[in-house]
């Protein structure tokens, strides 16, 4: 299994982004959304249950179009491409009929890859995951977070550029939600892609991501750095309790309609180094 790969750079550009409701309602999602996304960051979206986290992530995978602005990677994938994507849902999706082994191999048909190259990558990659003894069960002979688990290695099949996350922990138990952060928090050690988490659990971002960016009003109200370098330890004992102050104060801002602070000014009162 490669763990390195190339560090894509995402950056959002006014993004632009409405429906229409049953009742004929016009409903604006995104409005205008900034955002830039280190190489090799993990990124973390947090916000309430429909503020656009969702929508954001599928404009990021190439999933639908936005009405406005645009999404640019660097280094720009040849020929206009996207970027190779992998992607962990909040439920795990595996095909019920078909071995662990076989859902992998599922991620591999593009790639035209001889049968032996295709076990070695299987094998590779359940071993990261830690369930190398699994591959023969079918998702029914899993728990949850062994099936998540088996999400997780699905979405890194094609040693991905860029991992998106649509909170792929959402539906685990407590306990179970708490180790497989800590097996995410593992594998960022051994695969570093450009990460992007959409959570709305305040803890779980603070305690995955490198820097987290609160989505309310339809733009992005505040960015807080929680590492650095990427992937390094918190900036400090108290982080999570200062950031989760910074967060509250510009959700509560965006609901009353008010514009964000600067973000030299959160930057400021985190201590966030000079970038």
């Amino acid at each position: 299994m490669r763990t390195d790969p190339a560090l894509l750079e995402v950056e959002l550009s006014g993004l632009r982004r409405g429906f229409v409701r049953p009742d004929g309602a016009p409903v604006q999602v995104l409005d205008g959304l900034d955002l830039v996304i280190a190489p090799g960051e993990f990124h973390a979206i947090l916000g309430y249950s429909g503020c656009g986290k969702t929508t954001l992530l599928r404009l990021i995978a190439g999933l639908d179009r936005p009405d406005g602005g645009r999404v640019t990677f660097r280094p720009a994938p040849p020929g206009g491409a996207w970027p190779r994507l992998g992607m962990v849902f909040q439920e795990h999706l595996l095909l019920p009929w078909a071995s662990v082994a076989e859902n992998l191999r599922l991620a591999l048909r593009r790639f035209r890859l001889s049968r032996p190259e295709e076990d070695r990558r299987i094998a590779a990659v359940l071993a990261l995951v830690g369930l190398d003894d699994c591959a023969r069960l079918r998702p029914g002979q899993l728990s949850g977070g062994m099936a998540q688990r088996v999400a997780l290695a699905r979405a890194l099949m094609r040693e991905p550029e860029l991992l998106l996350m649509d909170e792929p922990l959402g539906a685990l138990d407590a306990l179970t939600r708490r180790q497989m952060q800590d097996e995410i928090a593992r594998l960022r050690g051994r695969v570093a892609p450009t990460t992007v988490l959409v959570t709305h659990d305040f803890a779980e971002a603070v305690r995955l991501a490198d820097r987290v960016s609160v989505l309310a009003g339809g733009r992005i109200a505040a960015s807080v750095l929680v590492r650095s370098p990427p992937g390094g330890p918190p900036l400090g004992p108290d982080v999570a309790g200062r950031i989760e102050a910074l967060v509250l104060e510009s959700l509560a801002r965006a609901t009353r309609g008010a514009a964000p602070p600067p973000a030299r000014t959160l930057s400021e009162q985190i201590g966030e180094p000079e970038r």
